[in-house]
C-alpha cells in the first residue's frame, strides 16, 4: 500500500523505503524469493536517485537473502559490489559491514583462511568507527574460524579479549569452553569452567557452568565427579527458581 501511494506521488525515495519494508516482511515470513525481488527493486530505485546509503543497506540485505538461499557465489559478488560502492562514497560503516559479512560468508563456506582475512579488514576499518558492538561481533566470528581450525588457544585468547564487554554473553563463553574440551580433551577448558562455577556471583551463569561440567562428566567420569556436579547444579537452580 505504501509503495502504491509513493508511486502515485512519484516519490522514488518513498518507493525505495517501501520496497525495503516489503523485503523485510517477506524475509520474516520466509518468502525469500519475494524478498529478493523487493530488494532488487529497492536497489534499482536507490541507484536512480543516488541514495548511496540506502543502496549500501539494500545490497547488504540482498546478499543476505542470497546466502539464505544457498547462493553464496552471488551473495559474495553482491557484497563485493557493495564494498566497492561504499569505498567510492567513503562510507566507512558500509565498508566495515561489508567486510564482516564477507568474512561470515566464507566462514559458512568453511574457507577459514579467507574468512579471517576479511574479518581482519573489517576489524581494521572498525577502529576508526569505534563501535564496540560491531567489534565484538567481528571478533566472535574470528574466534569461530580459529575454533573450526582447531586453534583453540587463539580462539580462547580472542574470546577472553571480548569477555569483559557488556555486549558479550558469558553463556556463549561457557558453551565454547565445553565444546573446546570435548573436541580437544585439553584440561585448560575444564579448569576455566571450574573457575567460573566457583567464582561467578551470577547464579544462572554458575548453574550454566556447572551444567557444562555435568555434560562433560557423562563421558569423562575420571576427571569430574558427576554426582557432585549435578547436585551443585540442582542446588543453584533451586535458589534461582524456588
Amino acid at each position: 500500500k505504501q509503495f502504491e501511494i509513493a508511486k502515485k506521488l512519484r516519490n522514488q525515495e518513498l518507493q525505495g523505503k517501501a520496497m525495503g519494508y516489503l523485503g523485510l516482511i517477506n524475509e520474516q515470513e520466509g518468502k525469500l524469493e519475494e524478498a529478493l525481488k523487493s530488494y532488487n527493486k529497492q536497489i534499482e530505485t536507490y541507484s536512480k536517485i543516488n541514495n548511496n546509503l540506502g543502496l549500501s543497506y539494500a545490497l547488504s540485505n540482498k546478499s543476505l537473502i542470497l546466502s539464505y538461499l544457498g547462493d553464496f557465489e552471488n551473495a559474495i559478488n553482491t557484497i563485493k559490489f557493495q564494498i566497492e560502492t561504499d569505498e567510492r562514497n567513503c562510507n566507512l560503516e558500509g565498508i566495515t559491514r561489508g567486510y564482516n559479512n564477507l568474512g561470515t560468508y566464507y566462514l559458512n563456506l568453511e574457507n577459514y583462511t579467507l574468512a579471517i582475512k576479511y574479518l581482519k579488514l573489517s576489524l581494521k576499518k572498525n577502529r576508526s568507527l569505534g563501535n564496540n558492538v560491531i567489534n565484538d561481533g567481528i571478533l566472535f566470528n574470528m574466534s569461530e574460524c580459529y575454533y573450526y581450525q582447531s586453534n583453540f588457544t587463539k580462539a580462547l585468547l580472542i574470546i577472553n579479549k571480548i569477555l569483559t564487554s557488556n555486549h558479550f554473553k558469558k553463556e556463549i563463553y561457557i558453551s565454547f569452553l565445553k565444546n573446546s574440551y570435548l573436541k580437544s580433551k585439553n584440561d585448560t577448558y575444564i579448569n576455566e569452567l571450574k573457575d567460573i562455577a566457583r567464582k561467578e556471583k551470577d547464579l544462572l551463569i554458575k548453574a550454566n557452568a556447572n551444567f557444562a561440567l555435568c555434560e562433560i562428566s557423562t563421558g569423562n567420569t575420571k576427571k569430574l565427579n558427576y554426582e557432585k556436579q549435578i547436585n551443585e547444579t540442582k542446588l543453584l537452580l533451586e535458589k534461582l527458581y524456588y
